[in-house]
């Protein structure tokens, strides 16, 4: 998964103040700002936040060119160093039996997981009911098949060979998280404003 450096978008603003003598940019901009300030502390977990992975086990990722395991595709990628002593971006499966072997019915989505909105396999997207995702982020593959062990992240995305999920993570934002968000937006209008004391 890319690193997240903030929130996806701003979270909602629900004024609790009066905004309308503010310029809306500013309004937005402020919102912004007091979503980013309380998204860190709040352990990045706030969302939902879209992204696409391209699961593949990481030994097949050991057979290919090195060119193609340098930040190819969308992630997510954890860095190792291979059997051969060169280093490598993996992305994180899960398999029926284990990582080197066996067929992959299920693969690890980092999350929290909200839910999952596309799943494209050799550029056909399954139905929902081909899959499902259990706790902890397992994509698992219903029906009596399983994942592909490897694809061509040399190939775009949707193409013959490849396979592409795109889910949205995070929590789901409550009324506490807007009110606070809320009342840290009314608080830099106020104190950031021009002719004012300060922040």
């Amino acid at each position: 998964m890319p690193i997240q450096v903030g929130p996806c978008e701003a979270w909602p603003f629900n004024p609790c103040c009066a905004v309308d003598d503010y310029d809306p940019e500013d309004v937005e901009r402020w919102t912004r700002v007091a979503s980013q300030i309380l998204w860190s502390p709040s352990g990045r977990r706030w969302g939902p936040c879209p992204v696409t992975v391209r699961p593949c086990r990481r030994s097949c990722l050991e057979s290919a060119p090195v060119s193609f395991q340098t930040g190819a595709g969308t992630g997510p990628w954890v860095p190792y160093v291979g059997e051969d002593g060169i280093w490598r971006n993996a992305s994180v499966c899960g398999c029926k039996s284990d990582c080197s072997g066996g067929e992959l019915c299920e693969v690890y989505l980092p999350g929290p997981v909200y839910d999952v909105v596309e799943v494209n396999l050799d550029g056909e997207i399954l139905v929902p009911e081909a899959y499902r995702v259990d706790a902890a982020g397992q994509l698992v593959r219903v029906g009596g098949g399983c994942w592909p062990a490897c694809q061509d992240i040399a190939e775009p995305p949707g193409a013959p060979g490849t396979f592409t999920v795109t889910y949205r993570w995070g929590l789901p934002l409550d009324d506490t998280a807007i009110a606070a968000v809320s009342e840290l937006t009314c608080h830099l209008l106020k104190d950031c404003s021009p002719g004012s004391c300060g922040c």
